[in-house]
């Protein structure tokens, strides 16, 4: 429940941005490569995350006594909506502006870890909240991608580096695929590759599943230029999850552990990221058990209602609607998932109509 509005977000670019101009966040060396940010300067890049945290994030949260950036605005926590995945190293200004534009429709709170973690903890503090468990499932990561409430994973690219090169990125990522979470990327120009006229993600699911043909709204070249910037962002420097890295040790060890014999999939799962700009589970298995991340008790993912919510079914040629039974709203710990891993790679999205890609 450590999570930020997109108003939120808004106020807290503004803050960081006149915390920059007032000269309050200075270009220091990053203190494992001794290499300052060479885009610190750059208004539409600005300081790191590393920068923002050390001179903004901490010191603010510290006078509010010791909390995260999410529970100093939100006391009593929001539920999340939607998980970010992003690297330290990025620029705060290009992260916002990225996340403002590609917030997933019909989502209301993110979850983000430098919002959301208490940063002004000391070092060992922090660890001890990172959890003991051998496959992560008690760190805060983990928990906010397995509540019931979340529905997607937001990929947010940067000029700095591959997030794929950060080995909590590719946890984030194999937790997401285990849980049959879709993922979407981010760009400066919105979800690009979201079905057009979808208003939630359980929609916009069920519009990917449907045989019939999917439409983006039409791409201008600014579209076309947002879209092929993210992808090789995510690309760049990327071979392999294998040569992905953290600064932690301990966190390294856990997460191998995690991700050891699933490296080839994840590989798998970002080309089609990269090629694609999203990534959905596979087509047989989308909807083979539903899935409580995709709903909310009480609305429907269509119409806003507040009658039960209900799935998908493409057993037609139109995609149809059945309510669900009550025992599928459990938690997903509470419930055998199958594993996504076993399928070589997920099939090809429907056909591409005239006048856009499919979405």
């Amino acid at each position: 429940r450590w999570c930020v509005t997109r108003q939120d977000v808004v106020d807290f670019q503004s803050v960081v941005q006149l915390c920059y101009g007032n000269g309050e966040i200075p270009n220091l060396p990053d203190p494992r490569t001794g290499e300052v940010n060479p885009l610190h300067d750059d208004p539409h890049i600005g300081p790191n995350i590393h920068a923002v945290n050390t001179h903004v994030i901490s010191p603010k949260t510290l006078k509010a006594g010791g909390v995260s950036w999410a529970l100093m605005l939100h006391e009593e926590g929001l539920p999340v909506d939607f998980f970010v995945t992003h690297s330290w190293r990025e620029g705060v200004f290009e992260f916002c502006n990225r996340v403002l534009e590609s917030w997933p429709p019909g989502t209301r709170h993110m979850w983000c870890c430098f919002l959301a973690n208490p940063q002004p903890w000391p070092r060992e503090d922090l660890k001890d909240l990172m959890g003991s468990q051998p496959d992560l499932s008690d760190s805060p990561f983990a928990l906010a991608l397995t509540a019931r409430s979340c529905q997607t994973l937001l990929v947010v690219p940067n000029v700095a580096e591959s997030i794929y090169n950060r080995l909590w990125c590719v946890e984030e990522a194999r937790r997401a695929m285990d849980l049959h979470l879709p993922i979407w990327l981010a760009t400066d120009c919105g979800i690009l590759h979201w079905p057009l006229g979808c208003r939630s993600v359980a929609e916009a699911l069920a519009a990917m599943c449907s045989p019939r043909l999917l439409r983006t709204k039409g791409w201008s070249h600014a579209f076309s230029e947002a879209d092929d910037v993210s992808r090789q962002q995510v690309h760049a420097s990327f071979s392999s999850v294998r040569q992905a890295a953290c600064s932690d040790p301990d966190d390294e060890r856990r997460i191998r552990a995690a991700i050891r014999g699933l490296e080839a999939p994840i590989d798998r799962m970002i080309e089609r990221l990269t090629a694609g700009g999203k990534w959905l589970p596979p087509r047989s298995r989308r909807f083979s058990e539903p899935q409580p991340h995709l709903l909310r008790v009480g609305s429907s993912p269509l119409d806003g209602g507040s009658e039960p919510p209900r799935l998908p079914r493409t057993d037609s040629q139109t995609v149809e609607y059945f309510t669900p039974h009550s025992e599928y709203f459990s938690p997903p710990s509470d419930r055998q998932r199958p594993q996504p891993f076993d399928t070589p790679s997920e099939p090809s999205e429907p056909g591409t109509p005239a006048g856009g890609p499919a979405g």
